[in-house]
């Protein structure tokens, strides 16, 4: 093999290589939502708006805010699952942010020792905000701009190292966690039942 042929061959090689190496597969999605009225729903593996998805949804992260949509099904197909699923949930979230409006905190968990496994370190420091949500159960229907008075972002934050999965006894990896408390609220839905709070916890890997 001439000379020229062994390093095109080696380039590509090396470029292959590389190209898996920056393949980080399908979003994922772990944690719970809770929508006062109604039940909790609680989602876990792989995200994506395809039929070949375990959970209907995706997660962005862009100049540092996260958007995220996670569901049994889209929001127009929610109420085809009645019935079927237990509780059939759509939640669509738009910008969180991390504390002062900026990134994501770093360090999920309260590593002190103090629970086993460790709690997230949801210290009010740490809180901050998001934009709009778009909530869709068996119940009813709610679109709404977020309120610093009755909603708040307990926790934006990334994984420092050694941080997995903790709950289950999971261990695995994440990216992204965020948990949002929406409380005393009074907001009618489109079939009239009223929205009271909106809870929710989950962890992401390989947003995009």
């Amino acid at each position: 093999m001439k000379t020229i042929s062994k390093i095109l061959f080696l380039v590509l090689i090396a470029a292959l290589m590389g190209s898996c190496e920056e393949s980080t597969g399908p979003a994922f999605v772990y944690g719970h939502v809770s929508i006062g009225p109604g039940e909790t729903a609680e989602f876990h593996g792989k995200l994506s708006t395809s039929g070949a998805a375990d959970v209907y949804g995706s997660c962005k992260v862009k100049d540092g805010k996260l958007d995220f949509t996670v569901g049994h099904a889209s929001k127009a197909n929610i109420d085809g699952l009645i019935g079927i699923e237990d509780a059939p949930t759509f939640i669509s979230i738009s910008q969180v942010t991390g504390p002062n409006g900026g990134d994501a905190a770093e360090g999920v968990f309260d590593l002190s020792g103090a629970t086993d496994p460790p709690e997230p370190n949801l210290d009010p420091s740490r809180q901050s905000t998001f934009y709009r949500a778009e909530v869709k159960n068996e119940i009813d229907s709610w679109d709404f701009m977020a309120d610093s008075d009755n909603c708040r972002v307990n926790l934006f934050a990334v994984p420092i190292e050694g941080e997995v999965i903790f709950e289950n006894d999971l261990s695995k990896s994440f990216d992204y966690y965020v948990n949002i408390t929406c409380a005393n609220i009074s907001l009618p839905g489109e079939s009239g039942e009223t929205l009271r709070s909106v809870n929710l916890e989950f962890y992401f890997e390989n947003c995009s």
